[in-house]
């Protein structure tokens, strides 16, 4: 099952990175990709490839935010907590199910 949402909450391109509002967490879907600065062509494949799948195969999911897609760069400070959550330390790739404020990781 492959998901996303970036920024269609706000109605904006999904192309965009955003992190989801602050708040009450509603139930979704989040696609988390995880990369280094220095990516090779397969870690930069696996982000065209997931974001191609989520664009054309969940694009209603995406609409209505029941989907998210986030794509995240490892060497950014505000990333830094997330990532060690996730256990994230190179490209990485989780599927990650919310469901009452608590998620479970399903990769």
């Amino acid at each position: 099952m492959m998901c996303a949402g970036l920024a269609a909450c706000k109605g904006g391109d999904a192309r965009q990175e955003e992190t989801p509002p602050a708040g009450p967490q509603r139930d979704r879907v989040e696609v988390l990709y995880f990369h280094t600065p220095k990516r090779c062509a397969t870690c930069a494949a696996i982000e065209e490839e997931t974001r191609r799948v989520v664009e054309e195969q969940f694009a209603g999911q995406l609409r209505d935010c029941s989907l998210v897609f986030r794509v995240i760069d490892l060497s950014q400070e505000e990333n830094k907590a997330l990532a060690k959550r996730y256990g994230a330390a190179w490209s990485s790739l989780f599927l990650t199910r919310w469901r009452e404020g608590r998620d479970s990781t399903l990769n």
